[in-house]
């Protein structure tokens, strides 16, 4: 991944990495990601919350069989980011992807447009990029996720 594309996505090379892990779809700690990126503790709690409010992940609370132990928590990627990172990461750009991008530009669909960026590098235009910056100023929070959901569920 270049810089230009980190730089887009506005997501650093430690939560790259971070992401990459968690989009295998299994629900981990930050202390098991700490070791398994060899990334000090408190910078992957720090780049998982950074992550959370862009929306690419979320957390979950469970309970261990520790006596007087705190409860373990969980990071994840959401379900509809999974979908979208999935179907682009095994598949080659066509133009019907292309045009898929344009449709989700118009719904404003964020995530989707970065997700699909990640993967496509270099055949989006300065338009396209412009418009995706533009989209994510446009729609956030709460509203975002309504969109997304609609189009995935």
């Amino acid at each position: 991944m270049s810089e230009f594309e980190i730089e887009i996505l506005h997501l650093t090379s430690i939560q790259l990495k971070i992401f990459k892990e968690l989009s295998y779809g299994k629900s981990i700690t930050r202390g098991t990601l700490a070791k398994k990126l060899n990334i000090p503790y408190t910078t992957i709690y720090d780049n998982l919350i950074k992550l959370q409010l862009k929306k690419f992940v979320r957390q979950y609370s469970r309970k261990t069989n520790k006596i007087r132990g705190r409860s373990s928590v969980f990071w994840y990627m959401p379900r509809y980011v999974l979908k979208v990172f999935r179907k682009f990461r095994e598949s080659e750009p066509t133009e019907g992807m292309k045009k898929d991008l344009d449709e989700l530009f118009e719904k404003g669909i964020e995530i989707f447009a970065k997700v699909f960026h990640i993967h496509v590098s270099g055949n989006l235009s300065k338009l396209d990029i412009n418009r995706l910056l533009e989209f994510a100023e446009k729609y956030k929070g709460d509203e975002l996720d309504k969109k997304i959901k609609s189009y995935f569920y």
